[in-house]
């Protein structure tokens, strides 16, 4: 009998993983002794390719037949939850280990953190970390993954510190992200660290989070120098430098890299084409624009999306053809939504097109009256102390409680990063910064120089 449990066992997991879900279900049915073994590779297969919620269902199913999971079915079901996001079901797996008073460290534990990560339960992660006494490499990846995946970027790079203080080397997932976090807080000086750990340890990363690194932080040419010195490169990381000499107003070099990748045959995306629509509007250069988006189709096949209709709206306006972005608005195919006549808002007060403006206004409030960004546009445009009409968008403001969350920068000062925002007064040494600050004015004041000149 034990050898024929085995035999069944194998042949649904090789069903199961090879994608034959029709035979593998057909085992599982037959089968009238499953064991965990058995729910467990349907379980596992089900998840390699991708049906979630049918793995969901097997769950149940084995909970339903009485069938007790073990660590390795928690472990593949916490996947299934990651990758749905589904943090209610998430905390109900989770109830199920607490109450079988299963351990936490390994691959279990990793797993929920992991989960909790990725379903935006960053608190629970963090409790869960805190608590394991013995962490692995993946224990550390699944915690930074998990502060960088819900945008706490400062917390990641901390944790990186904290575990450099450990026996344990970082991987290459590590590594990758916490490139990634210094490029989203622009920690430069720390970036250039991990760089150099990457070159002193050979270790081989994509290209493309050195040059979103250097080129967020202003340094375009160290961006290039890491393309031009890659062996290989991906159209992710054409895109990158193409995103970043655009991004940088290098618009010549950027035009330079794309006909170098196109004579490589290297075919632009959605994204590259994005990059240079981006160029276009920046430029001003209206012909070039519609060259490219009408080549999209016939020559690089591909189908313009939304962001791309929403570049030229921004091209046509920002070079003062408003009735035409207008009409572009009106005949779009995807349907212009609040972020095309948002665009169009914006270019709004440089032509002095109050009543233009005060239309995409209004199809930008009714997508979503609490979005704070067209009120912040539409004030713009009646930006004279006491005029009546934003007097009126600041009421409305007010009144449908539309507040745009407070922008946060950083600064890197001896290789530590510190973030403050406007109006803050959360850090500890506040008073004295308050100090410093007037000391610093009326220095400025006694050389000379006046406020507001």
């Amino acid at each position: 009998m034990e050898l024929q449990s085995f035999i069944a066992n194998s042949l649904l997991d090789m069903y199961a993983k090879c994608g034959s879900f029709e035979l593998a279900s057909s085992f599982l049915e037959r089968s009238c002794d499953a064991s965990v073994v058995t729910w467990t590779a349907m379980i596992g297969g089900c998840i390699q390719h991708g049906r979630l919620k049918e793995a969901l269902r097997h769950f149940d199913k084995m909970l339903e037949n009485e069938v007790e999971p073990n660590e390795v079915t928690f472990v593949n079901i916490l996947k299934a939850c990651s990758s749905l996001a589904d943090l209610i079901t998430g905390r109900l797996i989770y109830g199920f280990v607490v109450e079988r008073h299963l351990c936490l460290q390994g691959p279990l534990g990793n797993a929920i953190i992991d989960m909790y990560g990725k379903c935006g339960g960053l608190q629970d992660a963090h409790h869960i970390f805190d608590g394991l006494h013995h962490r692995n490499v993946i224990t550390w990846s699944a915690m930074m993954v998990a502060y960088s995946h819900n945008g706490f970027d400062e917390d990641a790079l901390y944790l990186f510190q904290r575990m450099q203080h450990t026996d344990i080397l970082p991987d290459k997932i590590i590594l990758a992200c916490a490139l990634k976090a210094c490029s989203t807080i622009v920690a430069l000086e720390f970036g250039k660290l991990i760089h150099s750990h990457l070159l002193e340890n050979d270790v081989m990363l994509d290209n493309k989070l050195l040059i979103e690194l250097y080129a967020k932080c202003g340094c375009i040419e160290d961006a290039c120098r890491a393309f031009d010195t890659s062996q290989k490169n991906s159209l992710a990381t054409w895109n990158a430098i193409i995103l970043g000499c655009c991004e940088s107003c290098k618009f010549d070099r950027a035009k330079y890299y794309f006909d170098a990748m196109y004579e490589q045959g290297i075919k632009p995306n959605h994204m590259t084409l994005s990059c240079l629509l981006f160029f276009c509007s920046h430029m001003g250069l209206v012909t070039d624009g519609f060259s490219l988006f009408k080549e999209m189709s016939k020559q690089y096949h591909a189908c313009p999306k939304l962001e791309h209709f929403v570049s030229l709206v921004h091209l046509l306006g920002g070079t003062g053809y408003m009735d035409e972005a207008k009409c572009l608005l009106a005949t779009m195919p995807p349907g212009p939504g609040p972020v095309g006549y948002r665009s169009l808002l914006s270019q709004c007060k440089a032509h002095s097109q109050g009543t233009l403006g005060q239309q995409c206004f209004e199809h930008v409030a009714s997508g979503d009256q609490r979005e704070a960004a067209g009120y912040v546009l539409m004030s713009s445009i009646h930006i004279q102390p006491g005029s009546h009409e934003g007097e009126e968008t600041e009421g409305l403001r007010k009144y449908v409680n539309a507040w745009k969350k407070p922008a946060k920068a950083c600064i890197e000062v001896s290789g530590k990063v510190h973030s403050f925002s406007v109006k803050d007064e959360c850090h500890p040494l506040i008073d004295d910064i308050h100090a410093k600050l007037r000391l610093l004015r009326v220095q400025i004041m006694a050389a000379g120089h006046m406020h507001g000149l």
